[in-house]
């Protein structure tokens, strides 16, 4: 596979799941109103997560790639909420640099995983088509 097909998988898998996050973002926030700053914004990360999760599986990543896109995700959050819980960071500092460091979180984790995100997405096998034979 040429590295220019390699690199347009890569980004291919970094938009959808971008999109999926935002779907969970969209989808699960009307579910928890009136949270804390700090409830919030793990409301938040997990609503994205859930949306990428859910793609990812659906695009047949196993369990384990499926459990690291997800830390990269959360992670740089529950990091951010130990200094705001101390009063030294505001909740729009934990909201923003969340955001900021989880993207690049990700960023590293497909480029450090590249063999297997640069590779052509396929369907779990619950939807891929199957066919039928005659016999």
């Amino acid at each position: 596979m040429s590295t220019r097909t390699r690199v347009r998988y890569w980004l291919q898998h970094l938009v959808e799941m971008m999109i999926a996050m935002g779907v969970g973002m969209a989808v699960l926030a009307p579910l928890w109103p009136d949270l804390s700053p700090a409830a919030e914004t793990l409301a938040m990360a997990a609503d994205m997560t859930v949306g990428m999760a859910a793609w990812m599986a659906i695009r047949g990543h196993d369990l384990r790639m499926i459990a690291e896109m997800s830390v990269a995700m959360v992670g740089p959050f529950a990091l951010l909420l130990v200094p705001y819980a101390f009063g030294l960071v505001s909740a729009g500092a934990v909201m923003g640099g969340g955001h900021v460091l989880m993207v690049v979180a990700m960023l590293a984790l497909m480029w450090w995983q590249r063999d297997h995100y640069s590779h052509a997405p396929h369907w779990a096998a619950v939807f891929q088509r199957r066919t039928v034979t005659a016999s």
